[in-house]
């Protein structure tokens, strides 16, 4: 499918920048964050190269230690450090382009019939 911005329909708070090969693959990754009925999303094209990176020097190392499987005292809060996270290029002349259309997620009822009629 693509790259999308989701956003809350009442505030325009900006709710994430996501890439889905559907639309229920969507719904689902928003609905692990808020939910999706309450937002809204639009596809976009990316200009150029797509990325998420840190500015400047981070303790984080890839790969991120697996809290659940580590012993207790093992991994440090800040082995994931978000902190100077900002976006490239690509991202952000979407996030500033006015002309962008945006739609409602439809209601997981419409999710679950869609994927019943799928299955038959």
């Amino acid at each position: 499918m693509g790259w999308y911005l989701v956003r809350a329909i009442e505030t325009k708070e900006a709710v994430g920048v996501f890439w889905a090969r559907n639309a229920y693959e969507l719904w689902s990754v928003v609905d692990e964050i808020c939910s999706p009925t309450d937002c809204e999303r639009t596809k976009f094209e990316p200009t150029y190269g797509i990325g998420v990176a840190w500015d400047g020097p981070t303790k984080t190392k890839f790969p991120v230690p697996d809290w659940d499987d580590a012993e207790e005292g093992d991994v440090e809060g800040d082995e994931l450090d978000m902190t100077g996270l900002s976006f490239t290029e690509g991202i952000m002349s979407a996030m500033l382009d006015k002309e962008l259309r945006w739609r409602r997620f439809e209601s997981f009822e419409w999710f679950a019939r869609h994927l019943m009629r799928r299955a038959d």
